[in-house]
């Protein structure tokens, strides 16, 4: 009994070790090809055309400035509203 016992044990030993180093390995694997197809994706296209012009992001930036303005003439001229109780 006591030698099945020990066969039983080292058996077991062995699956966990193999199974380990195989997730390892599969994992390392796994990696190694996402991060290829991250460096692939990254680079840049010769062709590649910009999402904004220069003449866009100013337009916005202008926008955004007067919406600015257009906020803070609100609130600088907010009106005092009575209360419930008066």
């Amino acid at each position: 009994m006591h030698t099945l016992a020990v066969t039983y044990w080292r058996t077991l030993l062995i699956v966990a070790v193999l199974s380990t180093i195989g997730i390892l390995l599969w994992a390392f694997i796994e990696l190694q090809a996402s991060r290829s197809v991250l460096d692939h994706l990254n680079e840049p296209s010769p062709n590649q055309v910009p999402i904004l012009t220069r003449q866009e992001i100013d337009g916005m930036a202008a926008q955004l400035t007067e919406a600015q303005s257009t906020y803070l003439q609100i609130k600088n001229a907010s009106t005092s509203v009575a209360g419930p109780a008066q």
